[in-house]
């Protein structure tokens, strides 16, 4: 619950100026599929990682970047703050859920509670 407060309160501070990196997928995005931003005029598309080195951003975050684009950059940090929270909540309910009990297990009655989420 903090840390949701703690997002939309962030999210709101810095969503006048907003978007300080969303150049990049908005840029990415238009030349993934064939478009050219104003400056930029390297082929895209399949090119785009070989003329365009400074996005290092997987073609998937580029066709979502797309999806939000019309929507503007305000939306895009909403949802992207809306992820980042169900992305921690999940991640601490996995971790609650798969916690061994003391008890039981190959290191029983030494104290040691050992957890790791990876992925």
């Amino acid at each position: 619950m903090v840390l949701a407060v703690w997002a939309v309160l962030w999210c709101v501070l810095v969503s006048a100026p907003g978007g300080f990196s969303w150049f990049y997928f908005d840029h990415g995005s238009v030349l993934l599929f064939g478009g050219h931003p104003r400056g930029l005029t390297a082929a895209g598309g399949l090119h785009l990682y070989r003329n365009y080195p400074q996005y290092q951003i997987g073609p998937l975050t580029f066709l979502l970047a797309a999806l939000i684009q019309p929507f503007g950059v305000v939306a895009a940090q909403l949802l992207m703050v809306g992820v980042g929270v169900a992305i921690v909540v999940a991640t601490e309910r996995l971790g609650r859920r798969t916690r061994r009990r003391p008890d039981r297990g190959p290191i029983a009655g030494r104290g040691v509670d050992v957890r790791a989420v990876v992925g």
